[in-house]
């Protein structure tokens, strides 16, 4: 569970070793942190996970702070982790679960979002890219399917089935540094984005 003043709901977390830890995603964005960020620091609670429109209000999952969430082991072994966590509850408008799919492997992670029994037209995906981490810029491009962050030679890559992809200028501010907004659209329920640092 999400503690709001620290992190926000939603996959958090991408670090492979021997890769600087901040360059995927160290921890989430909040909007009510506890820890110290600049003055003018813009705030939002922001993680890698979904995010939908309801009569034209935004609703993101990484917000959702009251949901029951339910992990569902599909298999384990030494090279291959494939796990289904599943979120429920009253804070959802317009869907009645949001349900992430993760496959973890030597090469990277994968995961398939869906919006359960959804009553809104498609969905986005968003991905915290780190843009300064307190002493370097890091080098951002926007892809045809997702997104690249280079830093001291070391690559985060995105990759997905989103029909648009987009980066916003606007910076966000956590604990390890400045991050810009990346967002993954699809006009269906469900999205796929794969993750691999180098």
């Amino acid at each position: 569970d999400a503690d709001d003043h620290y992190d926000s709901v939603g996959l958090g977390r991408i670090q492979k070793k021997g890769v600087y830890s901040a360059l995927g995603l160290s921890t989430p964005c909040t909007s009510e942190p506890v820890y110290t960020t600049p003055a003018a620091a813009n705030l939002i609670d922001m993680s890698l996970g979904a995010v939908w429109y309801v009569d034209g209000v935004r609703f993101s999952l990484a917000q959702l702070h009251s949901l029951t969430h339910k992990l569902e082991i599909v298999s384990e072994t030494e090279d291959r982790v494939e796990f289904v966590i599943t979120y429920e509850g009253a804070e959802l408008v317009g869907v009645k679960a949001v349900q992430e799919h993760y496959v973890l492997t030597k090469d990277g992670l994968t995961v398939t979002t869906q919006l359960i029994g959804a009553q809104t037209g498609g969905m986005q995906y968003t991905v915290p890219l780190l843009a300064y981490n307190g002493s370097a810029e890091t080098v951002r491009t926007v892809t045809d399917n997702g997104f690249t962050v280079t830093l001291s030679g070391q690559d985060y890559q995105v990759a997905s089935n989103a029909e648009s992809v987009s980066c916003e200028d606007t910076r966000y501010f956590n604990r390890n540094g400045e991050y810009c907004m990346g967002i993954l659209e699809s006009t269906d329920h469900s999205i796929t984005v794969s993750f691999q640092l180098n």
